[in-house]
Formats: C-alpha cells, structure tokens, sequence
C-alpha cells in the first residue's frame, strides 16, 4: 500500500480542510465549495476533532474483569506431536472433502434412472453419497493431495516434514 497525504496527521488535517467547502454545502453547514465560509472553517475543525479521537477507549480491547488472563505463550499449548497428528487429521480430512465435491461436480447432471435408480431420494442424498466415495478414494492414498497439504502445514508452523510418507493407511 502506497503512503497517501491522508495516512498522515498533517496531511489528513490538509485533505480535511481541503474538503470542508465541498462537504459543507452539500450537507447544509454554510460555506460554498469555491470560498471558506466561516460554517466551512467550523466544519473542517469539527472533522479534524473528530479525526484525531480514537475510535475505542484504550483498553476497550481488554478482557473482562474477572476474566482469565491468557499470555501470548500460553496460545499454543500443543506440543509437537499433537500439532503434527492434528494437521494430519486436516490434510485428511481436506482431501476427502475435495475429492467429495470432485465427485459432486462428475455427478451433477447424470439424471436418475426412472426404472433401477433410487428414484427422489438418490437425488436427496447424493451429496452425502459423493462424500463418502470421497472418503473411502482418500483412504486409498493414491492421490497424494492429502500428503502434500500436510507438508506445507507443517512448514506454514515452522515445522519439518518427516522424511518418508507421512500418512498411515
């Protein structure tokens, strides 16, 4: 993001008083938008003291009194191998999703057969049918999709992947 005239203090009280004329007029405040009439020089003062007040109270942010104060270190409380089980279970987890809807988008305009189908309730719970293929491909393990999401997880926590597959059938 580029740095504008209006991301500083100086220069928001410059774009301020610039607009004042324009904005007093057009709400009714007095001031024309070529002169600086004194309702004008009120406006672009109010705008200015207004801009300058923080929007919360500082501490607004805080927890409640009585609340249980929680460090920044104590966040992450996981060690090492929960984290890796639980990024295993979502890479998992994901690839079965994917190949779910992957199937959902392969099924979408077959009709059901009116003779051998399952009639209004295949169509009813076809999606539901879709995942559970999904689930059974991704316990195949030959996509690959869920061991690769797993290892960029583990980087994205700033952890190395095992050497070797990562996913237990």
């Amino acid at each position: 993001m580029l740095p504008s005239a209006a991301s500083s203090p100086t220069g928001a009280a410059t774009a301020t008083a610039a607009m004042a004329p324009a904005l007093a007029s057009r709400y009714g405040m007095g001031g024309t938008a070529s002169a600086a009439g004194i309702g004008a020089g009120r406006f672009a003062a109010t705008l200015s003291e207004t801009s300058a007040k923080p929007a919360l109270p500082v501490g607004a942010l805080a927890a409640p009194v009585g609340a249980p104060q929680i460090s920044p270190m104590q966040l992450n409380t996981r060690t090492e191998a929960e984290t890796r089980a639980a990024i295993h279970k979502s890479a998992t987890d994901f690839e079965a999703a994917a190949l779910g809807q992957l199937l959902g988008f392969m099924t979408q305009n077959i009709e059901v057969n009116p003779t051998f189908g399952g009639g209004h309730g295949e169509e009813m719970f076809r999606d539901m049918m879709n995942s559970e293929y999904g689930k059974m491909l991704q316990k195949g393990g030959r996509t690959g999709l869920a061991s690769q999401v797993e290892t960029q997880l583990l980087r994205a926590q700033g952890l190395k992947p095992l050497p070797g597959p990562s996913l237990k059938a």
